[in-house]
């Protein structure tokens, strides 16, 4: 017996994903269902499968299009929450009055959905308005590959608040000892690879980037 293939796991831009996917959407769906994206300025790197992922944004977006029927607005979004996570999420507006088998047919697709959230250490949630015209959502929350430094406070946003650390190295022992010696003090340590991804404006850190 041939066993399936497991699905290429690799680090990727969500954002980039959504791109194409709204692309493939604008062509296979109706005339009338407009297709609309809002990505974030900075890159959302996750680990995953980016085919997966696709089929994810396709069975939710399939699902808004049972809810609209064939006219009203789906927006696929991207955005940060906090500096360790990505949320995405598919809105529409314009729901029309559900049916047995509509809902049978959304059901289906939103429990494909949240599967393939599931095997991406993602939470799903859905926020359905009851009401025609209202829009309705579903969001998934899916850790990012390493934090994102450019959510990090800045010196200026920092003025007369705690301060924090910033750690620029690649070494998994330097990065635990600084760890473990500032644990004390519960001063905040964000860790970075190379100083060229530290998109903050601080001079509070530890740089062994240059060290041989």
């Amino acid at each position: 017996m041939i066993r399936p293939e497991s699905p290429e796991v690799c680090e990727f831009d969500l954002a980039c994903s959504v791109c194409e996917t709204a692309a493939l959407l604008r062509r296979l769906l109706p005339v009338g269902v407009r297709v609309n994206v809002e990505l974030p300025e900075t890159p959302a790197a996750i680990v995953g499968s980016p085919d997966q992922l696709r089929q994810m944004l396709l069975h939710l977006a399939v699902r808004s299009k049972f809810m609209i029927n064939d006219s009203g607005e789906i927006l696929l979004s991207v955005c940060f929450d906090g500096s360790s996570r990505a949320r995405l999420s598919v809105l529409h507006a314009g729901t029309r009055p559900s049916t047995a088998g509509m809902q049978q047919q959304t059901e289906s697709h939103l429990t494909v959905a949240a599967s393939i959230a599931r095997d991406h250490d993602g939470t799903l949630t859905s926020l359905e308005s009851r009401n025609p015209g209202e829009p309705s959502s579903v969001s998934v929350l899916m850790p990012l590959a390493r934090p994102n430094v450019a959510l990090a406070p800045t010196e200026q946003e920092h003025a007369g608040s705690r301060p924090w650390l910033l750690l620029v190295t690649s070494n998994d022992e330097l990065r635990q000892r600084v760890a473990d010696a500032i644990g004390p003090t519960g001063l905040p340590l964000v860790t970075v690879a190379s100083r060229d991804s530290a998109q903050v404006r601080s001079s509070r850190f530890v740089d062994d980037s240059r060290q041989s």
